[in-house]
């Protein structure tokens, strides 16, 4: 059978894009889209916390849930999902008093949170998907979402009032470039989806997806009837050859040999 693909993604050697469906957190809900679009295909409940950070690992749902009780306790917990279901496999608590987002690179995992003893929001790096703390990356204002493309981690922060979307070098904590906010409140949650960033605007509704890594905005959708938004991520598959999950086919420029293995990926042998 031969494989036919209407779209071309740029690709780096050592770096495989699948994007497959945009997932974002509403309210206590973790919804599933067709691709970038506001059809919903398939949520989850998190039972009255807020899904304020949400990452993919290439193979689970990683979630960020958050509840400051009135007169109560304070909720946090990050908990790994089988695949996009409702099966907890795994969960801790990090020691940081808020939990703003959480994305996945390079077989670690990141958290933006406010850190009291310093006070202020830090990006922690921490041992896979564990409790234990590598390291504090970068400290800042207002440090919301989180996101990594496969080489660079992306965040958020506030300068001078003004919230900034940032692309590190690396995951370090030097900032390469940045660009504004495009929305009208707090940019909560960030995702890549292989050639461009998205953002979504925690009491606007909005979800955007930018020109590249440009403040141009491309396409977006509002979510209508929720309290707020929360974490953004892209169900995909990268850096690995097999995965679990098959939405779309894409062949491969900048002249690399392709092949076409049974989980119906595009896996990079090499670029010229």
């Amino acid at each position: 059978m031969k494989l036919k693909a209407k779209k071309y993604i740029t690709v780096k050697k050592g770096v495989v894009y699948r994007p497959g469906n945009l997932l974002y957190g509403a309210d206590d809900e973790i919804r599933r889209c067709m691709g970038f679009s506001s059809t919903v295909t398939d949520s989850l409940s998190m039972s009255l916390l807020d899904a304020v950070g949400l990452g993919w690992d290439a193979e689970h749902l990683l979630a960020c849930l958050f509840k400051l009780v009135p007169d109560g306790p304070v909720i946090r917990k990050v908990q790994k999902h089988q695949g996009f279901s409702s099966t907890v496999i795994d969960v801790f608590e990090p020691d940081l008093w808020g939990l703003n987002d959480i994305t996945w690179g390079d077989g670690n995992l990141y958290i933006a949170g406010w850190d009291i003893s310093s006070g202020c929001c830090v990006i922690w790096k921490y041992k896979g998907f564990s409790n234990e703390v590598d390291s504090c990356i970068y400290s800042g204002s207002d440090v919301c979402g989180l996101a990594f493309d496969g080489k660079n981690l992306y965040s958020t922060r506030s300068v001078n009032g003004v919230y900034r979307i940032n692309r590190h070098s690396g995951c370090t904590g030097t900032i390469t470039d940045s660009f504004v906010h495009p929305g009208s409140s707090t940019p909560c949650g960030l995702a890549w989806d292989g050639e461009n960033i998205c953002i979504s605007d925690y009491e606007s509704g909005w979800i955007y997806q930018q020109k590249g890594f440009s403040g141009t905005s491309k396409a977006g959708f509002y979510v209508p009837d929720i309290g707020h938004l929360g974490g953004l991520a892209w169900e995909y598959f990268m850096g690995t050859p097999r995965a679990r999950f098959i939405s779309r086919l894409f062949p491969v420029q900048d002249g690399a040999r392709r092949s076409y293995p049974r989980s119906g990926y595009c896996v990079i042998i090499s670029l010229d």
